[in-house]
């Protein structure tokens, strides 16, 4: 525990993406609530959102991330955190009409962005969907956990960095898809679809834990050369790092799939969407 709380190492870059994103989303927040809107605007969205952002900050700049260079289940629950956690919580926060509202000329923003012909809604929507998202997650995820290129993380600080942007971007997209989140660019995914697809994410992430928890030998000599902690050899880490990959990891999303499951088996609608939030926006300023 002092190695935790004396580890921080606060990172301007960071904060200052965190605190911007923050920002614009708490005043588009603000906006709608004061236009009226306080069924879109809820606290609850507000709470979500910077639990996401504060999520981020914890993971990468606190003692989890100094003790991640000598633990590697400590390395894994950044991963599953910034993976299985905090996108769950962004996307559940409706980000974009609030990112948007949060802008000045957020509504020309949004078009040029998100409009029926603008390149990056036609670059989205022919290569981030979900076919295209899984197949990039899996190949992120199990390229990463090569020997060679997760040393080579560990070792070098832009790798690193480098490394939780590939693993992040991918499970946003998954969740995005999973999730139904706004903006939606593809065909709505039904219930029973979207249950399937991230229980197939899930199973993408437990192959690699119940290899390296299962596995006999050290994988990543890496571990081998750092001070051991806490009295963990780095068998047994690699062990406990697995099997947070393999459980805990994996249930982020088969707990999801079940959910949708249980309410695509329950016969619940599945309507869809009246209007974008480029619609929502024009009913607000009329």
């Amino acid at each position: 525990m002092q190695e935790f709380l004396n580890s921080w190492a606060l990172r301007p870059e960071l904060i200052i993406i965190l605190l911007t994103f923050g920002t614009l989303y708490t005043r588009g927040w603000i906006i709608l609530r004061r236009r009226g809107s306080k069924g879109l605007a809820t606290i609850g969205k507000l709470i979500l959102y910077w639990s996401g952002l504060f999520l981020i900050a914890l993971v990468l700049m606190s003692g989890i991330d100094v003790l991640g260079g000598l633990l590697f289940f400590m390395h894994m629950i950044q991963h599953i955190v910034t993976m299985g956690i905090v996108p769950i919580l962004i996307w559940c926060a409706n980000p974009m009409p609030f990112l948007l509202w949060g802008l000045p000329n957020g509504d020309k923003v949004g078009e040029t962005l998100f409009g029926p012909k603008a390149g990056f809604r036609n670059f989205l929507s022919k290569f981030a969907t979900p076919q295209v998202s899984l197949g990039l997650y899996m190949a992120l995820l199990w390229g990463w956990h090569d020997p060679a290129a997760y040393q080579a993380a560990l070792r070098n600080d832009f790798i690193h960095d480098l490394e939780h942007i590939s693993f992040f971007v991918p499970a946003m997209l998954i969740w995005w898809h999973g999730l139904a989140a706004r903006p939606r660019m593809h065909t709505r995914l039904l219930l029973w679809q979207r249950a399937a697809y991230l229980f197939a994410a899930g199973a993408i992430n437990a192959i690699p834990g119940v290899f390296i928890a299962l596995s006999t030998e050290v994988i990543y000599p890496y571990y081998e050369t750092v001070p051991r902690l806490w009295g963990f050899d780095a068998l047994t880490d690699q062990t406990i790092a697995g099997i947070i990959m393999w459980i805990p990891g994996t249930m982020c999303f088969l707990f999801a799939s079940v959910i949708i499951f249980w309410r695509y088996f329950g016969g619940a609608e599945d309507p869809a969407l009246k209007a974008d939030f480029f619609g929502f926006s024009r009913e607000l300023r009329s």
